[in-house]
């Protein structure tokens, strides 16, 4: 991004950069675990790893179809639609990600704190808890967006773009909305239920 600013036409060096920056932070973090594991002995769990893979497979359906759903938008936006309208919209979008973001973050967190809790009553305490702060952070960063979103869309983005203000309004009540779908999602996952969220 910090490429593109100055360099508008380098988009495939920025998105290079980019993939590469994640595959190096991926190998040093690998490495960084491996040397903290002392691994002398490698035994493969045949009953463990299949238990794994269920997990793990009902998770990225459940995330497939979370993505799914928020991108699909703009693919019918772009068929439906001209490349202003289109432009409106993914702008609207963007700005709605300084929103998400909160969420999203707290979420990550709350899922392994839900997998160390071996009472079931406990896990539902602390998931309803994190839901009733993450709509109050939710709420409130919607609630400056609204009023800021008038000044911003237009100071970084131009005045072209300033029939996104009434779009972004709209879509921070589902904003909102969302947040309860993110925190139950990790819940859900936490109490192996991934089916509920799906």
């Amino acid at each position: 991004t910090f490429v593109l600013i100055p360099f508008p036409s380098l988009v495939e060096y920025s998105v290079g950069i980019r993939v590469g920056a994640t595959v190096l932070v991926a190998v040093v973090f690998t490495l960084y675990l491996v040397s903290l594991a002392k691994i002398k002995h490698v035994k493969v769990n045949v009953s463990l790893l299949q238990s794994q893979a269920r997990f793990g497979f009902k998770n990225w359906a459940q995330n497939l179809l979370g993505q799914f759903n928020y991108r699909i938008y703009p693919i019918a936006l772009a068929f439906t639609l001209d490349e202003n309208a289109i432009g409106i919209f993914s702008v609207a979008l963007l700005t709605i990600e300084t929103i998400r973001f909160a969420p999203d973050a707290l979420c990550t967190l709350l899922f392994p704190e839900l997998m160390s809790m071996n009472n079931q009553s406990t896990k539902n305490h602390a998931a309803a808890q994190m839901l009733r702060i993450i709509l109050v952070i939710t709420v409130f960063l919607g609630s400056f967006v609204f009023v800021i979103t008038p000044k911003i869309i237009p100071m970084v983005f131009g005045e072209d773009y300033s029939s996104a203000v009434p779009l972004v309004r709209l879509m921070i009540v589902g904003v909102i909305v969302g947040a309860s779908y993110q925190t139950l999602t990790r819940f859900f996952s936490a109490i192996n239920k991934q089916t509920y969220s799906i």
